[in-house]
């Protein structure tokens, strides 16, 4: 006879699952920088331009509003601890579009 186990409602990211094989470093090892003050016209494309320079990003997200328009705000994140350190250190006050912009390490959220 089979054990059945409960099943919970709540909603886990698949690398903080059982038998995760992903690549990509877990939890606060990932280099994420939140970058705000964002021009409403910078793309994704754009991004990768301006960030690619201190080394290769995995991935670069701008949140959006219902509208569909820029919320202001991005997160860029790095292969490399190391390539998002220089990034930090040289682009936080960077003048971008007709904005200075500012940086920091992404937070981790909660999963409470």
């Amino acid at each position: 006879m089979a054990i059945i186990k409960p099943v919970s409602n709540k909603y886990i990211a698949p690398n903080l699952r059982g038998g995760y094989t992903g690549s990509a470093p877990s939890g606060s090892d990932v280099p994420s920088i939140m970058v705000s003050n964002l021009s409403q016209n910078a793309t994704e494309k754009d991004l990768y331009e301006l960030f690619g320079q201190f080394g290769p990003v995995s991935r670069v997200s701008i949140p959006k509003s219902i509208e569909g328009s820029s919320k202001g705000f991005a997160y860029v994140t790095y292969n490399h601890l190391d390539s998002a350190e220089k990034a930090l250190k040289q682009l936080n006050g960077h003048r971008y579009d007709y904005l200075v912009l500012s940086l920091e390490f992404a937070k981790k959220k909660s999963l409470n």
